[in-house]
C-alpha cells in the first residue's frame, strides 16, 4: 500500500509542479483569470471555490458557505447505532 501511494505521488508530481509554475507566472501564453486566481486558494473542488468567490461577491458567502459544506460530504445525516434498550437505560 505505501508503495502505490509512494508511486502515484511521482507520478503526480510532475503535474503538480507544472500547476504551481503555472499558477504564479507571468508569462504571457497562460492567462489566469483574477477568478481563477482567486479559487485557487480554497482547499476545495474548482466548482465550490468559484461558488464561494462568487457568493462573496454578491454578499451572499453566509449562505453559500452552508450550500458547499452540504454539498462537499457524501452524507448529510448520520445514522446512530444506538438501539432502544440502549437509549432506555439511559433514561
Amino acid at each position: 500500500m505505501l508503495r502505490f501511494s509512494l508511486y502515484m505521488n511521482i507520478q503526480w508530481a510532475p503535474c503538480l509542479i507544472f500547476n504551481i509554475i503555472t499558477l504564479f507566472s507571468e508569462s504571457p501564453e497562460t492567462v489566469i483569470t483574477p477568478l481563477g486566481r482567486a479559487m485557487s486558494f480554497f482547499p476545495v473542488a474548482p466548482r465550490y471555490g468559484k461558488m464561494l468567490c462568487l457568493g462573496h461577491q454578491h454578499s451572499l458567502l453566509p449562505y453559500v458557505v452552508i450550500v458547499v459544506a452540504a454539498l462537499s460530504v457524501q452524507e448529510l445525516f448520520v445514522e446512530s447505532d444506538i438501539s432502544a434498550t440502549a437509549a432506555d437505560q439511559e433514561v
